[in-house]
């Protein structure tokens, strides 16, 4: 084979790469890692030291018998590197622990403050000393003396894990989440302690310690979307110039600093046998050195077919300059060659959001491809990045925060009702929905989740497509009767009267419990993949909040929702400001209880607000959505309404998936009268039940004086 005929392979013709994600493991016994318990009880008073034991224990035994294991894991290994192959991602991480006790239980996990906290030696932790942990501090958490109390100024309860009688236990993201804690660290090292916060005299649990005879049962941090370094094989040979290597030495030294896994053996791969072809298609990348001679590499048709088989992008070396320039030119093309879908870690790294009144003017609607940073969005998967900033934003500044899963969630089923159990820290709650199954069609049915006890959609159209629905009971979870109503609902039982959260966000966290329960129980008869939530006026705005904040929603059909909805704010005040009769921001506060009360100090200043309505609907993207409203209704602002579908939109027609978005406004006096038959009819078809449908519609019968592009001044990117 003639080396520079087959294999002049450059970056700039090889552009795509099936890359594999790898886990990274972390256990104590690594690096700066260590494991160890405190204890105040009577056996071993609180100066004992044990480190050099061979398990940790956890215990919480009725008066001063306080265990409570540490542990630290030096995560120095897992690289970050943003884009590339050779990057990581701290996000979804799990603890797991080799444990022996006397029960199966849930205990707590929490972090502990970065910084000099995670510097401490268990050869001299004692738990006088042990970071966290307060000794004899009745004035903490009114814990009596001589008991343990916790310091709050330095922890951060993560979850719990669940242990048992023995084996390995592992933590689940849902009920210990760590993103926001790791996405904190700045010194590689993680420390974690581990509690039991129920007084239990028959709780005992041992877990295995990097001590042990077993160092390979030690704690493990598993990271799932973490990176190993990219392997890469360096195909060199010394037939013709035994200093070949050397020659090379300028490019190797870039690739062992960037920390690839180089593969550098001299005259290996002259002669291809099948377990040497498994190594380079295992491969991230292949470069072939400057000083290569092809022709040592492909002798005869079969060495030609081998090569041909190699899967594994090749990069050429052959007239590289040695320069800055160059290595720059190769930096890059490694980089191209390499590189993965970004890595998006902003959902798990809140940047520190600025107060409202620092927040700038935006007179026109935000863009919604411009990242907080002030760069636009030049890639599809860029948009993953820049949902999870406008979600955070919209958190913070709009609907108020979502709590993630609790600790405990579950169900029963019985008589078409579903139970939904949620605890957290000692408290529980429980709501029940109603489930209507079709007449026709196939179990498991998909579903239409409606807000509500009444349904706006045409039951019979439903059932005629065989889709089933649920009646989801949100004021139970969150009251709305008026503004006084504020933190009443069993929401609020759970997470206290004075969350942040407003009621819309309330019920959007309820229904994602409720999904997670329709998922465990499938007695139930309804697909959990093919949902569908729903809701007109009030519980049309809470619809398409619900739509927003859970991707396994997967059509959202918002009806008449106005303010809060699907009505622009900057446009609802322009109109008001004309003459006309709309509900505005300043005005939805004093009504109800839908926006978060941080949302109120935006009432005579939404220009100052970083988002609009056009990017709550976006975050449903490239989820399909249908928004219909009636232009009969000037309340509910039905050319802001329509401004906002404009706008959002275009997010669609960016992601390449325009006919995933519709939008249909239409005149009638009937309030959440439903008129939009034959598009419910396309969208429940297509996205729901599979089959085929024409979902391209973007109309309003309204004649408006406003034109939706005076409140856009930006475009639309190209992404690749």
């Amino acid at each position: 084979m003639c080396r520079k005929s087959l294999f002049l392979i450059s970056f700039f013709v090889i552009l795509c790469l099936a890359c594999t994600l790898y886990a990274t493991i972390v256990t104590t016994a690594d690096g700066n890692g260590a494991d160890t318990f405190v204890t105040n009880d009577e056996a071993s008073d609180k100066d004992s030291i044990m480190g050099t034991e061979e398990t940790l224990e956890i215990r919480n035994y009725e008066g001063v018998r306080q265990r409570i294991g540490y542990l630290r894991f030096d995560i120095s290994s897992v690289e970050i590197d943003g884009d590339h192959y050779f990057g990581g991602d701290l996000t979804r991480a799990t603890l797991t622990l080799n444990v022996t006790g006397t029960q199966e239980n849930w205990v707590s996990v929490y972090g502990v403050a970065d910084g000099a906290n995670d510097l401490w030696d268990e050869a001299t932790l004692s738990y006088r000393t042990a970071p966290g942990v307060v000794y004899e501090s009745p004035a903490i958490r009114s814990v009596p003396s001589g008991r343990y109390a916790l310091d709050d100024a330095i922890l951060q309860k993560l979850g719990q894990i669940q242990l048992g009688t023995g084996g390995l236990y592992s933590s689940d993201p849902n009920t210990l989440n760590m993103d926001y804690f790791m996405a904190q660290d700045t010194n590689k090292l993680i420390t974690f302690i581990i509690i039991n916060e129920q007084s239990d005299p028959e709780a005992d649990w041992w877990i295995t310690t990097k001590e042990s005879d077993t160092p390979e049962l030690a704690p493990v941090l598993n990271f799932p979307n973490a990176l190993e370094p990219l392997k890469v094989i360096w195909v060199y040979d010394t037939i013709n110039d035994s200093n070949s290597v050397q020659d090379d030495q300028f490019w190797i030294d870039w690739l062992v600093a960037a920390e690839y896994a180089l593969n550098a053996e001299p005259d290996k791969w002259t002669e291809l046998d099948t377990a040497e072809i498994a190594v380079l298609n295992d491969a991230g990348l292949i470069i072939f050195s400057l000083t290569a001679d092809g022709n040592a590499y492909a002798d005869d048709a079969n060495e030609i077919a081998a090569w041909e088989s190699i899967t594994t992008p090749i990069l050429n070396m052959e007239d590289w300059e040695q320069s800055e320039a160059g290595l720059k030119l190769f930096a890059e093309a490694i980089n191209t060659l390499t590189e993965q879908p970004k890595v998006c870690t902003v959902d798990v790294i809140p940047p520190v959001l600025p107060a409202v009144s620092e927040l700038p003017s935006i007179p026109k609607l935000p863009d919604p491809f411009k990242f907080m940073d002030g760069k636009r969005m030049t890639r599809l998967d860029d948009w993953t990045c820049r949902r999870s900033e406008i979600s955070l934003l919209v958190q913070e500044y709009v609907y108020g925060p979502k709590p993630p899963r609790p600790s405990s969630v579950t169900g029963s089923y019985s008589d078409n009702q579903l139970t939904v159990h949620c605890s957290e820290s000692g408290k529980s709650i429980s709501f029940t929905v109603g489930i209507a199954h079709p007449p026709t069609g196939t179990a498991p049915y998909p579903a239409i989740i409606n807000i509500g006890p009444w349904l706006t959609l045409p039951k019979t159209e439903l059932d005629s497509l065989g889709i089933a629905v649920i009646y989801f009971p949100n004021d139970d979870l969150a009251s709305q009767t008026s503004a006084s109503a504020r933190g009443k609902g069993k929401f609020y039982d759970l997470y206290g009267s004075d969350h942040q959260a407003g009621s819309l966000m309330a019920w959007a966290w309820g229904l994602s419990r409720l999904i997670d329960v329709l998922e465990q129980i499938p007695e139930a008869n309804i697909n959990p993949a093919g949902l569908g939530v729903t809701g007109c006026s009030r519980n049309g705005k809470g619809a398409l909040v619900c739509g927003a904040f859970d991707e396994r929603i997967a059509l959202t059909i918002p009806t008449e929702s106005g303010a809060g909805g699907a009505s622009s704010w900057r446009v609802a005040d322009a109109l008001v400001a004309a003459g006309g009769n709309v509900q505005t921001a300043r005005q939805i506060v004093t009504e109800n209880t839908w926006m978060s009360p941080v949302f109120a100090q935006f009432g005579n200043r939404v220009d100052r607000l970083p988002v609009d309505q056009h990017m709550v609907a976006a975050l449903c993207a490239p989820r399909p959505l249908l928004i219909t409203e009636n232009t009969a209704f000037e309340w509910l602002g039905p050319e802001a309404c329509y401004t906002t579908a404009v706008a959002a939109h275009k997010v669609w027609e960016a992601l390449g998936a325009s006919d995933r978005m519709g939008f249909v406004q239409t005149s009638h006096g009937d309030h959440c009268g439903f008129k939009e038959i034959e598009e419910l009819r396309a969208f429940c078809t297509k996205f729901l039940l599979d089959g085929q449908a024409d979902t391209n519609v973007l109309k309003t019968d309204g004649n408006f004086d406003l034109n939706p592009s005076d409140w856009i001044d930006w475009d639309v990117p190209s992404l690749e």
